[in-house]
């Protein structure tokens, strides 16, 4: 533990516990470091049964109040949803929505509510007619906003489909990109940008969608690219051009049939419903049913499904790019923007190791290169932070990141994306940190006015064994 954390440990925690202490003062009990484990235990029993409120039917009073409603608007113009709804909405889609309320960049979308999944179940894992209509009635909303067509090959709107519950499930489906792209239409989403850019953006639907909704072994997929990489001595995807996409995508389609025994889907609608249902089929699986056992959320609804109009990171040339940031150093909890990006790049691409990651900072940068041994001249030209790189979204997201702490008043994980130079917001949750991190972070959240003494000790994800010593 280093000695700033110790400070903190032995100088501010007892600001953070004063609730506590008055406990043990007022209780005069015969070994004060038990019963503050004791009062630690119950702080954190209070917090899991708040989380169980908030996340369940029986703490959603607002249920009553849209038993006929089915699905959720979120965008610049409007939005139907607030962070306050997450056991509707999932913690994924009421985030978007308080994000979109905020005035944040938001692409326009729509959240299916976990009522939708409590019903599915319950009626056969049938989708009832009524919420088909719905959905099939924001999507024309979605149209309406972005000024594409689903469906239509000469300017197709593509979705992205995302699985939330109201808290992080292991087990969810993971999410399917480009949903609503046709063969037939890469080539009017090619006139939009270019070939290469529309191949593989179908080259990730068909490994998305095969990988995900039916259960292909990535495997398979990955094989396919290597092998067009291996024929053209690449070592990198962004050496392949528009010729080399499209193999790999038709590569793809036809493991996609040999795996099935069916083409890959060419009705847009057939892709989005096949992708909605095994998100809320993936709720009774044996994997989400244990988890949902162990941390006793058995009340929960269901799993939300959020779908959003795509914003493409996988642009070359433009500024186009995707990353991952935290709003503070989630290993020692200073107060600063850090995390990694990529430019050109789509989805997971930063966390899937298809190539170095960049820093969002450039101190962060430097020192990365300095432990690997890269010359300052090479990484400022080859890896460039953010900051250095974008300056402009650099400052952005260092503005946004103060809207969404006042917000959330918690140390966040955003995920974005860029597409020609405009900065998309795609998802915030709560970041996971290390113990210094959460000391430093609470401490000064509280210095800041962003949180209350007993909120920033409910932060804290401790157990009486880890708190004790570090106060004796």
């Amino acid at each position: 533990m280093s000695n700033d954390t110790k400070y903190l440990l032995h100088h501010n925690v007892p600001r953070l516990i004063d609730t506590l202490l008055g406990q043990i003062l007022a209780a005069k009990p015969d070994n004060p470091l038990k019963f503050l484990g004791e009062c630690v235990e119950s702080e954190l029993r209070i917090q899991e049964e708040k989380l169980r409120k908030d996340s369940t039917a029986a703490g959603a009073e607002i249920l009553g109040e849209v038993q006929g409603k089915f699905t959720y608007l979120f965008s610049a113009q409007q939005t139907e949803g607030t962070a306050e709804m997450k056991a509707l909405l999932g913690y994924k889609g009421a985030s978007l929505a308080e994000m979109a309320q905020l005035g944040c960049p938001v692409p326009p979308g729509f959240t299916i509510s976990t009522r939708v999944c409590r019903t599915y179940h319950k009626g056969g894992k049938q989708i009832p007619a009524e919420v088909r209509a719905e959905v099939e009635a924001q999507v024309k909303r979605l149209e309406q906003l972005t000024g594409k067509k689903f469906g239509d090959p000469a300017n197709p709107l593509l979705l992205s489909v995302r699985s939330g519950a109201a808290v992080c499930l292991p087990g969810l489906p993971a999410a399917v990109l480009n949903v609503g792209l046709t063969e037939a239409a890469v080539g009017g989403l090619a006139k939009q940008s270019n070939a290469r850019f529309a191949w593989d953006c179908y080259r990730r639907l068909t490994e998305h969608f095969g990988t995900v909704v039916k259960g292909i072994r990535r495997e398979l997929y990955q094989r396919n690219l290597c092998a067009v990489k291996r024929r053209k001595g690449l070592t990198l995807d962004l050496g392949m051009d528009e010729d080399d996409m499209k193999a790999v995508a038709l590569a793809n389609a036809q493991t996609f049939a040999e795996a099935t025994g069916g083409g890959f889907p060419q009705d847009p609608w057939a892709q989005l419903w096949a992708t909605v249902e095994v998100i809320l089929g993936a709720w009774g699986t044996p994997e989400v049913t244990q988890h949902r056992r162990a941390l006793k959320l058995t009340e929960l609804l269901g799993t939300a499904v959020t779908v959003q109009a795509m914003v493409f990171g996988n642009l070359q040339g433009d500024g186009s790019a995707t990353g991952l940031c935290f709003s503070r150093n989630p290993t020692t909890g200073e107060n600063h923007l850090t995390g990694e990006w990529l430019p050109g790049a789509q989805g997971d691409d930063v966390v899937g190791g298809i190539r170095t990651t960049q820093q969002i900072r450039k101190l962060d940068s430097q020192e990365w290169a300095q432990q690997l041994g890269i010359p300052e001249e090479i990484r400022s030209r080859d890896f460039p932070s953010l900051e250095e790189a974008q300056p402009s979204l650099f400052a952005e997201l260092t503005r946004l990141k103060g809207v969404l702490e006042r917000r959330f008043t918690d140390v966040l994980e955003m995920r974005f994306t860029v597409e020609a130079g405009k900065l998309s917001l795609l998802q915030v949750q709560p970041a996971q940190r290390s113990l210094e991190a959460q000391f430093r972070c609470a401490v000064e959240m509280v210095g800041e006015g962003l949180l209350s003494d007993t909120a920033a000790l409910r932060q804290l994800s401790l157990t009486p064994a880890m708190l004790l010593p570090s106060l004796g």
